[in-house]
C-alpha cells in the first residue's frame, strides 16, 4: 500500500465531522421534528417521463446531486450503491462484468445493457470475455442514473437480458448556469470539471458545454519495477445543444470525446501450482502443490490423492501416480505483497497499460403531431483502444539441471491488443394516448464494426534450458516433425506479427406496445419485439499462443504461415413477448406483475487465442423473466417500502469451458451452453424520514438471489460432438459426467445488502450541513463451475460529510473506512508460467487488490 502523504486531509476529516456536529447542535436553533415527505423521483426507464412509483418496473435511480456526492463515475462505483448489481474484471481491462440479480454472463454479449440517453453503446470483447471498455468508462455531466432489473429485451431491444444501466446526461438550461467542481484525495488522485449552459438564442436555442480532468498515482506499487499500478489520466469533453423552435418540436444534440491512459492493475495470481520441489522426492521436477490448491481425483475408479500427492503431481503422466489434478480452493485472498507483475523485458518498467479515445454523437428529436408523439434517436460511437500488460502476472523463474539433463518448461506471455470499434444506432418510435388506450410502436437498426489486432507474445521463461527444453517437446509435442524437429523457440517478446480478427455486428427489431385502463386503476400492457441480428465472423488462422513460441523455426521457415483468412456467420432472430398488469390499490400503493422474454444470440468463440474462426460456435440463450412487486408509500410519503420477487428461467447459459488441446496437450478456451439455469430471489427496499429526529433519514436496502446451474453435464454437452470433458473439468466437477448440475452459477452472491443514514441540519451563520455513512455487503462469491473457490463475504462502508452555502459546497470523505482488504474482484484462470509436465496447465486464479482506506476532500461552486 502506498504511504499516506495527504495528512492535512487525513487529520482535517475528522475536525470537520466534529465541528460539524458541535454546529448542529450547537449553532442552530431546535426544531420540533417534522417527517417530511419523500422527493418524488422521476424516471424515465420506459421512455417517457414517469413518478418510481408508479412505473411496473424495478428500478434503482440516482440524482445529480447524489452522483456528485457519492462521485458515481462508472459502473464500478454504481455497484457500490446498487445490491442488485455486482461488477467484475477479469483477465484484462475491457475484460469488464456487470450483473444484475445473478444472471451473469461468464461468456457472450453481456447480459447487462449498457445505455447513453437510451442509446445502447453495449459491446463484447473478442478476445477475452467481458463487455469491452465501454462498460466502465468514466461518465460526465449526468442528470441521473437508472438501473432497471429484470429482462429488457422488448424494452430496450437488443442487450438488456437481465436488466440496464441508462446514464442521462444533462440538457442545456434556458437560464445561464454553470459548476466549478474539483476533488483531492490522499493517493494524489484529483479531478477537476467544469460546465458552462445557457441560452444561445433566447427561448429557442440553448447549448452546454463540459470539460473534466482526472488524475491518479494509484494505489498500489509494482515491488519489481517500482512503477504506480492503477496509475493515469482521463481527460475529455462534452458539448450539448438544446433547439425547441415551438412547443411542438425539440431536438437534443450531444458530442463527447475522452482520452484515458492507465497503468497495469494491481493484481495477484494464485497459483496452484509451484516450480520448486525436492529432487530426491521428485525426479521428475514436477514441482510441488501450493497451500492454495487442493488435489482433486480426476479418475473416480477409486482413486485417491494423499499428502504425497502435494510433492508428486502430475506423476501420473508418467504412469507413476494417481489420477489426480491440483486446483485452486477454498477462500481466495491476496493482498499488495501477492503482487509479482513482470516488468517489459525490452525496457526495465511496466507494460504501457491501457490507452483508449472513444468519441460519442447522438441526436434526439420529439416531435408532436396532435397526440402522437414522433421521436427519432440516433447515435455514433467510436472507440480505440490500446493494452498491453503481463499476461501471465507473474515474474518467477522455473528450474533447469543441465547436468541431469532436465530442464522444466514454462511461458512468460504479454498481452498486446488494439481494438478499433465503431457503433451505429438508429431508432424512430411513434407513441400516443387516447383515453384508456395507450400504444407504442417502434423500429431500430444498430450497427457494429470491431476490428481487432491481436499481437499476443509468448517466450520461454527465465531459468528454463532452451536446447533441454526443444528436445523434450520434439520428443513428446513435435514428434510428427521430420529430424532435427523444432529448433527454435523464442526467448523474448517480438517473435509474431498481429494476427487480424473482425467481427460486424447487424441488428433490427421492430416493437410494438399496446395498454388498456381496465378501469382506473387497472392496467394492462401487451409488448413485444420481433428481433433479428447477424454476426460476421473474420480472422486469420493463427495461434498466438503456444505455437507462437515456434514461429521463426530456421529450417521449416514461419512455423505459423502467412495464415489462412477463415470466416464465419452466426444468424438469430426471435419474437420477444412481454405482458404487464399493474393495479393501483390506492394514491399511495400499487402491484404489478409481468412476464417477458429475452433473447441473446450465439456466437463463434474468439477467446481461444488463435485468429480461426472456422469452428468454435455456440447457441443462442433465452430467459423467461417472471416478477411480481409491490410499491408504497406510507405516513404522509415520508416512507417509502418496495419489494419484488422474481423467477428466472434461463435457458442454453454461455459458460467458459477449459479444454485440452489434442495437439499440444495445453488447455485451451472455449464456450458451451449450459443446459438449465434458474435464478430466484427477492429484493426489498425501505427509505424512510424520521418523524422523531428532524433531518434524519435512513435506507435499507436487500437482495436474495439464489442461481444455480440445474442443468449442466459437460459429459452429455461434448458427447454431442464426439468429445469428452478433460482431467481439469472431471476433478473440477468431482464427478466422472463433469456434472456441474446444482452448483451456484459463477460471480453471483446469494445476499447482498445496503444500509444507509443520513443526517441534515440548518448549522446556522447560512450554512446547512449533512454526514452521511453507508454499509455494504456480499455475501461469498464462487468463481469456477465447480464452486471450488470463492472470492469472500465482505463489508465495506463509506462515509461522507458536508456544508453548503449559498452557491457553494464541500464533502469530506473516507472509502473502505474499515480498511477492508477482502478481494472484491476475480476469476478463474489457468497458469501458463508452469507447465509441470511440459504439457499440463495447472489452474490459477487471478484477483484485484481492493482500493485501501482513502481520505479525501471535494467541493464545487455553483453560478
Amino acid at each position: 500500500m502506498k504511504k499516506l502523504t495527504l495528512k492535512t486531509v487525513t487529520s482535517g476529516h475528522s475536525a470537520a465531522v466534529c465541528a460539524l456536529l458541535a454546529l448542529g447542535a450547537n449553532g442552530a436553533k431546535s426544531n420540533e421534528p417534522v417527517a417530511l415527505p419523500l422527493e418524488e423521483i422521476v424516471v424515465s426507464a420506459r421512455k417517457r417521463e414517469e413518478s418510481l412509483q408508479d412505473i411496473p418496473l424495478s428500478v434503482d435511480a440516482f440524482n445529480s446531486q447524489q452522483i456528485e456526492q457519492l462521485n458515481i463515475r462508472r459502473t464500478e462505483d454504481l455497484a457500490n450503491f446498487t445490491p442488485a448489481l455486482t461488477f467484475d474484471v477479469g483477465a484484462l481491462p475491457n475484460d469488464t462484468r456487470p450483473v444484475i440479480r445473478g444472471v451473469n454472463a461468464a461468456r457472450g454479449r453481456p447480459n447487462v445493457a449498457i445505455l447513453v440517453d437510451f442509446i445502447d453503446v453495449s459491446s463484447e470483447a473478442m478476445t477475452v470475455a467481458g463487455g469491452g471498455i465501454t462498460a466502465n468508462l468514466r461518465a460526465m455531466d449526468l442528470e441521473r442514473i437508472e438501473v432497471v432489473k429484470g429482462s429488457q429485451s422488448v424494452l430496450y431491444g437488443r442487450s438488456a437480458f437481465a436488466g440496464a444501466i441508462n446514464y442521462i446526461t444533462r440538457r442545456p438550461s434556458s437560464e445561464f448556469e454553470g459548476r466549478i467542481g474539483a476533488d483531492y484525495d490522499e493517493h494524489n488522485t484529483y479531478t477537476t470539471d467544469l460546465s458552462v449552459s445557457g441560452p444561445l438564442i433566447e427561448d429557442t436555442l440553448s447549448g452546454r458545454v463540459t470539460l473534466a480532468y482526472y488524475d491518479t498515482d494509484g494505489w498500489y506499487d509494482n515491488p519489481n519495477t517500482g512503477g504506480d499500478l492503477g496509475s493515469g489520466d482521463s481527460k475529455g469533453g462534452s458539448l450539448a445543444l438544446q433547439w425547441t423552435p415551438n412547443d411542438d418540436l425539440n431536438a437534443y444534440l450531444r458530442g463527447e470525446y475522452t482520452e484515458d491512459k492507465f497503468s497495469p492493475r494491481a493484481e495477484a495470481f494464485t497459483r496452484s501450482m509451484s516450480q520448486y520441489f525436492d529432487p530426491a522426492i521428485n525426479p521428475y521436477g514436477t514441482g510441488t502443490v501450493t497451500d492454495a490448491a487442493t488435489q482433486l481425483p480426476y479418475d473416480f475408479n477409486g482413486t485417491v490423492c494423499n499428502g504425497l500427492d502435494r510433492q508428486q503431481p502430475y506423476f501420473d503422466s508418467f504412469g507413476a501416480g494417481p489420477a489426480c489434478r491440483p486446483i485452486v480452493t477454498g477462500e481466495l485472498k491476496a493482498d499488495e505483497n501477492d503482487i509479482d507483475l513482470s516488468p517489459d523485458p525490452r525496457t526495465g518498467r511496466d507494460f504501457d497499460g491501457t490507452n483508449s479515445k472513444n468519441g460519442r454523437v447522438s441526436l434526439d428529436v420529439e416531435y408532436l403531431v396532435g397526440e402522437v408523439s414522433v421521436n427519432y434517436l440516433g447515435g455514433y460511437t467510436h472507440s480505440d483502444l490500446h493494452i498491453q500488460q503481463d499476461f501471465d502476472m507473474t515474474n518467477y523463474d522455473i528450474l533447469a539441471f543441465p547436468q541431469q539433463f532436465v530442464s522444466q518448461f514454462g511461458m512468460s506471455a504479454m498481452s498486446q491488443q488494439d481494438v478499433k470499434t465503431d457503433q451505429w444506432s438508429h431508432e424512430l418510435r411513434v407513441s400516443a394516448d387516447h383515453d384508456r388506450w395507450h400504444w407504442m410502436a417502434s423500429a431500430l437498426y444498430w450497427k457494429e464494426n470491431m476490428d481487432v489486432d491481436f499481437d499476443d507474445e509468448w517466450w520461454l521463461r527465465e531459468g528454463a534450458d532452451e536446447q533441454l527444453v526443444l528436445d523434450m517437446l520434439n520428443q513428446f509435442v513435435f514428434s510428427y516433425l521430420p529430424p532435427p524437429g523444432m529448433t527454435y523457440i523464442a526467448t523474448g517478446p517480438g517473435n509474431t506479427p498481429a494476427t487480424p480478427l473482425k467481427r460486424d455486428t447487424e441488428h433490427w427489431s421492430v416493437a410494438g406496445s399496446i395498454g388498456y385502463d381496465i378501469t382506473d386503476a387497472l392496467r394492462l400492457t401487451v409488448e413485444g419485439r420481433y428481433l433479428d441480428e447477424s454476426i460476421k465472423y473474420s480472422g486469420r488462422a493463427e495461434d498466438v499462443s503456444f505455437f507462437s513460441l515456434f514461429g521463426q523455426d530456421p529450417n521449416f521457415g514461419s512455423f505459423l504461415g502467412p495464415g489462412m483468412m477463415t470466416q464465419n456467420k452466426v444468424d438469430g432472430s426471435k419474437f420477444l413477448p412481454r405482458v404487464t398488469v399493474d393495479w393501483e390499490i390506492n394514491d399511495e400503493q400499487m402491484v404489478y406483475a409481468y412476464a417477458a422474454k429475452g433473447f441473446k444470440p450465439g456466437g463463434v468463440s474468439t477467446v481461444d487465442a488463435n485468429g480461426d474462426v472456422s469452428t468454435g460456435e455456440y447457441d443462442s440463450e433465452s430467459i423467461w423473466t417472471y416478477e411480481i412487486g409491490y410499491k408504497s408509500l406510507w405516513r404522509d410519503n415520508s416512507v417509502r417500502f418496495n419489494t419484488a420477487a422474481f423467477y428466472y428461467d434461463y435457458t442454453d447459459q454461455q459458460v467458459p469451458y477449459f479444454f485440452t488441446d489434442p495437439v499440444t496437450g495445453l488447455l485451451n478456451s472455449t464456450v458451451l451452453n449450459a443446459g438449465e439455469t434458474e435464478v430466484k430471489g427477492v429484493e426489498l427496499e425501505l427509505l424512510w424520514n424520521s418523524a422523531f429526529i428532524s433531518g434524519l433519514s435512513a435506507q435499507v436496502s436487500y437482495v436474495y438471489s439464489d442461481a444455480e446451474y440445474s442443468d449442466f453435464n459437460t459429459g452429455e454437452i461434448l458427447a454431442k460432438a464426439g468429445g469428452t470433458p478433460d482431467d481439469n473439468t472431471l476433478a473440477l466437477a468431482g464427478n466422472a459426467e463433469g456434472d456441474f448440475s446444482g452448483n451456484q452459477v459463477m460471480g453471483s452472491p446469494e445476499h447482498s445488502g445496503l444500509l444507509g443514514v443520513r443526517y441534515e441540519r440548518d448549522l446556522g451563520y447560512s450554512l446547512d450541513g449533512y454526514i452521511e455513512m453507508f454499509g455494504r455487503y456480499e455475501s461469498k462469491r464462487y468463481v469456477d463451475l465447480g464452486n471450488r473457490a470463492w472470492l469472500p463475504s465482505r463489508w465495506t462502508g463509506d462515509i461522507f460529510a458536508g456544508v453548503t452555502r449559498d452557491s457553494w459546497d464541500a464533502t469530506v470523505y473516507v472509502t473502505n473506512v474499515f480498511d477492508n482488504d477482502d478481494i472484491a474482484s476475480g476469476v478463474s484462470n489457468v497458469d501458463y508460467g508452469f507447465l509441470p509436465d511440459a504439457q499440463n496447465v495447472s489452474s490459477a486464479t487471478n484477483l484485484v487488490i481492493p482500493q485501501p482506506r482513502t481520505f479525501g476532500i471535494r467541493a464545487s461552486y455553483h453560478f
